[in-house]
C-alpha cells in the first residue's frame, strides 16, 4: 500500500474515506497531518479503473470524505488548499476488493488476533468483507469498525448458520430468522438438511422482515 506515517494510514482508512488500494511503497510530501474532513490527494498515480481493460496513466485523485471527487491527468489537476498529498509516483491505484466468503475470528479467540486479521483485509487491499459464519462477536467487530475504534475493512455480518441440526420445525426457523434481524445481523445463512417446510419459512419470514438470504438452496 502507499501510505504516509502508520498513524496518517490508520487514520485515513479507518475512516473509509477511499476504497482504493496502491500497491507497496511510498513517496509523501511533508506535512502535517490532516483534519479528518481534510481532502486526500493521490498525485502521479497510473489508475486501474475496471470499467475496462484499460490503465490511466499519470493521474490526480482526489478524494473528499468517503467519495473520489477527481480523477484527471495530473498536469491539469488542481490539489485543494489543506490536502493531505501521496505522492503515488511510478505506483497503480485501484478499487478496494471484496472477500465475498469469509470466516472471520470467533469469540474465543483472542482479541489481538482479530485486530491482526482486519487489519491484514486492510493492507492486502481488501476493503469489504462478507463473513458466512456468523457469531455476536461480529456484529461488535463491526460496530467497532463502524465507529473507527477499530481499522478494518467494512463487514456483512451473516448469522448463525440455520440448517438440519440447528432448526427443529417451521416455527423454530421462524424464531430464529427473527432473532437474528433484532440481534442486526445483515443476512441469514441457509445451509443443508432443513425440510422443505423449514426452508419456506426461513425464506418467507426473511422477505417479510426485509434480511437478506445467503449459502445453499433447498434441492428440489
Amino acid at each position: 500500500m502507499l501510505m504516509t506515517d502508520r498513524r496518517s494510514r490508520l487514520k485515513i482508512l479507518a475512516s473509509g474515506i477511499i476504497l482504493l488500494t496502491l500497491t507497496a511503497g511510498s513517496a509523501v510530501a511533508p506535512q502535517a497531518s490532516p483534519h479528518a474532513n481534510s481532502p486526500v490527494a493521490f498525485l502521479n498515480v497510473n489508475v486501474v479503473p475496471m470499467d475496462a481493460e484499460r490503465i490511466l496513466e499519470n493521474q490526480t485523485v482526489i478524494v473528499r470524505g468517503e467519495k473520489i471527487d477527481l480523477v484527471g491527468p495530473s498536469n491539469a489537476s488542481q490539489v485543494p488548499s489543506g490536502a493531505l498529498v501521496i505522492d503515488g509516483k511510478g505506483k497503480y491505484l485501484m478499487p478496494g476488493l471484496a472477500d465475498m466468503h469469509s470466516h472471520l475470528p470467533e469469540p474465543s479467540d483472542p482479541p489481538e488476533y482479530a485486530r491482526s486479521v482486519l487489519f491484514l483485509y486492510i493492507a492486502n487491499g481488501v476493503t469489504t468483507v462478507r463473513s458466512m459464519r456468523g457469531f455476536p462477536n461480529h456484529l461488535e467487530l463491526r460496530e467497532k469498525i463502524r465507529r473507527k475504534e477499530l481499522l478494518g475493512p467494512t463487514l456483512v455480518v451473516a448469522g448463525p448458520g440455520l440448517d438440519g441440526q440447528s432448526v427443529k420445525s417451521p416455527e423454530d426457523a421462524k424464531r430464529q430468522v427473527r432473532e437474528q434481524k433484532r440481534a442486526g445481523y445483515d443476512l441469514v445463512k441457509v445451509l443443508p438438511g432443513l425440510t422443505r417446510a423449514e426452508y419456506d419459512a426461513i425464506v418467507r419470514t426473511a422477505d417479510e422482515l426485509g434480511i437478506r438470504l445467503g449459502g445453499m438452496c433447498l434441492k428440489m
